[in-house]
């Protein structure tokens, strides 16, 4: 789905880690119910800006708003 804005390509798979820890997710990323400002934030931190946290939450949206629940990037 192409719905325009900034793009750049990533690597698939998990490059950090072969574990999942729902205790640092729970602390590390962020709810369902936060703010923007909340959001914005969280994102902050881990040194995304404004345009590349819509960028990267835009995926979702987008899917969610065409009734696609199992959503996967595409190859670029």
């Amino acid at each position: 789905m192409q719905v325009g804005g900034p793009s750049w390509t990533v690597e698939y798979g998990r490059r950090d880690g072969v574990t999942a820890n729902i205790t640092l997710a729970n602390e590390e990323l962020p709810s369902a119910l936060n703010s923007g400002p909340q959001l914005q934030s969280n994102f902050e931190s881990k040194g995304f800006n404004l345009q590349q946290m819509v960028a990267l939450s835009g995926k979702t949206s987008a899917a969610d708003a065409k009734g696609k629940t199992n959503v996967v990037f595409s190859p670029i």
